[in-house]
């Protein structure tokens, strides 16, 4: 079936950038043991980011309403395991003749992003190093850092592009493959397209539905160690951290090169720099 996302390297992305607070907890798995860790959807703060939403204007389609009855049945299974027979029963009919139950299942079917919750992993980028709502957003308000990765291997090149749009793309309700879990996961509002971001997606290993994703244990997730080609300091991060980074990127086993971001005098903007 034909992919709906576009690749970084489709899109002729050379490079992608990570934001980040500095934590050493964090970044030194990625200079000494080439690991990131991916972190939960459930945790991202915007109100609509991969939080699923399903479209209820076929509610009158009796076909749609068996589907959806099927779904939810499978969607509840453990909890309709402890009902009685006569109970279980019911439930089923009133899926199918009640629309507004129907309805109300559907809209509230937080088992879904829940389920999501716990399957997948996402680590975010941007095309950019030098945006300054970045940095202040996603860097501790520029006392963070940025890592430059290089898209030329495989793992970096498959990341996918978000979707910016004014409204939410609706996710089927029986997932047929993978792809349709991820609509929700790569579509952010028009307000954030200033980003132009990249996710890497992972599964649980525990909870993978196959290998067509990376795969993460635990959150984290090996890349190849070439690919992370500089760490970008933010502008306003301390003395005491730029020494201790200086430290860390000498325990490299590749080569690392050190950057820096800094205020263009007269205007609110930003360029990145070497850091000697």
């Amino acid at each position: 079936m034909h992919r709906r996302y576009i690749t970084a390297r489709e899109a002729g992305i050379d490079h992608l950038y990570h934001f980040a607070a500095f934590d050493m907890a964090r970044l030194y798995p990625i200079v000494a043991f080439n690991r990131l860790y991916f972190s939960r959807p459930g945790g991202f703060g915007d109100a609509w980011d991969c939080r699923p939403s399903f479209d209820l204007g076929r509610i009158d389609d009796p076909h749609w309403r068996e589907e959806t009855a099927q779904w939810l049945e499978q969607l509840y299974d453990h909890g309709l395991a402890e009902l009685s027979s006569v109970a279980r029963e019911r439930f089923r009919i009133l899926l199918r003749e009640n629309g507004e139950i129907l309805r109300r299942m559907v809209t509230e079917a937080n088992a879904m992003a829940d389920w999501m919750n716990d399957v997948f992993r996402i680590f975010c980028f941007s095309a950019h190093a030098d945006h300054p709502l970045s940095w202040a957003h996603y860097a501790d308000r520029h006392k963070g850092i940025c890592l430059e990765f290089e898209t030329s291997t495989v793992f970096f090149a498959e990341a996918a592009q978000v979707s910016y749009r004014d409204e939410y793309p609706a996710m089927p309700l029986k997932i047929r493959q993978e792809e349709d879990a991820l609509l929700p996961i790569l579509a952010k509002p028009s307000h954030w397209s200033h980003e132009s971001e990249y996710r890497l997606i992972a599964q649980e290993r525990a909870r993978k539905l196959s290998h067509q994703t990376l795969i993460a244990d635990d959150h984290w997730v090996r890349f190849p160690g070439q690919s992370l080609k500089s760490i970008i300091v933010g502008c306003m991060m301390g003395k005491n951290e730029r020494e201790t980074l200086k430290a860390l990127v000498k325990q490299s086993s590749t080569p690392i090169a050190l950057k820096k971001a800094v205020k263009i005098p007269g205007k609110y903007a930003l360029q990145i720099v070497p850091f000697c």
